[in-house]
């Protein structure tokens, strides 16, 4: 008898541990997309923003924001120990 719960557990276990690893997957698929857009976006813009030498406070903000984005997508691709 305390043999099918425990063969129970251990099959709702191992689907937990596969939903949770399909989610993290899509999280990173996510943020590769993510970053390709904002790295399109800032070739585009980032060309026409710089182009008088003097980026501007809106300049400043779309730099500082295309950096955090960068840094925010790789941390998720690349994170291994997610809590």
């Amino acid at each position: 008898m305390s043999d099918e719960r425990l063969g129970l557990v251990f099959d709702e276990a191992k689907r937990a541990i596969e939903l949770q690893s399909r989610l993290i997957d899509g999280a990173r698929s996510r943020a590769a997309a993510l970053l390709t857009a904002a790295s399109i976006g800032a070739s585009f813009l980032g060309a026409q923003a710089l182009e008088d030498q003097n980026p501007g406070n809106w300049g400043k903000a779309g730099t500082a924001a295309f950096v955090a984005v960068v840094a925010v997508g790789v941390f998720v691709m690349f994170e291994s120990h997610w809590v």
